[in-house]
């Protein structure tokens, strides 16, 4: 499984008629034995048509920020994977009960996951060997790309829709998630990510699994495909 760099797999482009993968089964703590150590591989996103795993080096001792648009199922998926690797979780948010659940599915993991306030100081510096994950939740408060973030840690923002304040958050994303939308946000994505318009309605009629990933003006199609650990980890 050969990790891609944002700019590989951005040229990747995948047609949007995937077909389903097959259900992934896995124990608990296999869950956490997945990924292996941070500085190996990268995280998985999805998978692409072929039912191949997409992961990306979110952890490479660099700042990177990203952008995930739409449901916060998505997110804690993320998070749980990121767990996996063993990075530190960070949730910036003002509404902590909605949240909570993530820290308690992960069991004796949960160490590994804070919440804090808006306002809140940025955490420790990252690295390759103990990665930094933050969480901005902008739904609870103005998304805003500016916020401070740990040196060396990736950044997350949480937007639940392509509106006017998310603006800026996508533009200066160096990746982006995108869900399934409805036309006009789909037109506006396309617009601020400098995407070919004929993406929107690949956008529209996603899979409910389905999301797009973009860099670099360029989208691949893929599904999430939670597994089952992952599935019972948000249901419980």
């Amino acid at each position: 499984m050969s990790t891609l760099s944002q700019r590989d797999w951005a040229r990747r482009l995948a047609s949007t008629q995937l077909r389903r993968p097959r259900e992934h089964r896995v124990t608990r703590d296999g869950l956490f034995q997945l990924a292996g150590p941070p500085g190996r591989g990268g995280l998985v996103i999805g998978l692409d048509q072929d039912r191949q795993p997409i992961p990306i080096r979110l952890f490479d001792g660099e700042t990177n920020r990203v952008a995930v648009v739409g449901d916060p199922y998505v997110v804690r998926i993320l998070v749980f994977r990121a767990v996996a690797m063993g990075a530190r979780i960070r949730i910036v948010t003002a509404r902590p009960d909605s949240w909570q659940s993530v820290s308690t599915a992960l069991g004796s993991h949960r160490r590994l996951v804070s919440l804090v306030s808006p306002g809140t100081p940025p955490a420790a510096a990252g690295s390759l060997a103990h990665p930094v994950l933050t969480v901005l939740d902008a739904g609870s408060q103005r998304a805003d790309s500016r916020r401070p973030a740990a040196s060396g840690g990736t950044v997350l923002t949480v937007l639940p829709a392509v509106t006017d304040s998310a603006m800026m958050v996508l533009r200066t994303a160096d990746l982006t998630l995108l869900q399934r939308c409805d036309h006009p946000q789909a037109r506006r994505a396309c617009a601020v990510l400098g995407l070919d318009p004929e993406v929107a309605p690949k956008l529209v009629y996603a899979p409910d699994d389905g999301m797009a990933l973009v860099a670099a003006g360029e989208a691949v199609f893929l599904r999430l495909s939670p597994t089952q650990v992952e599935r019972g980890l948000l249901s419980g």
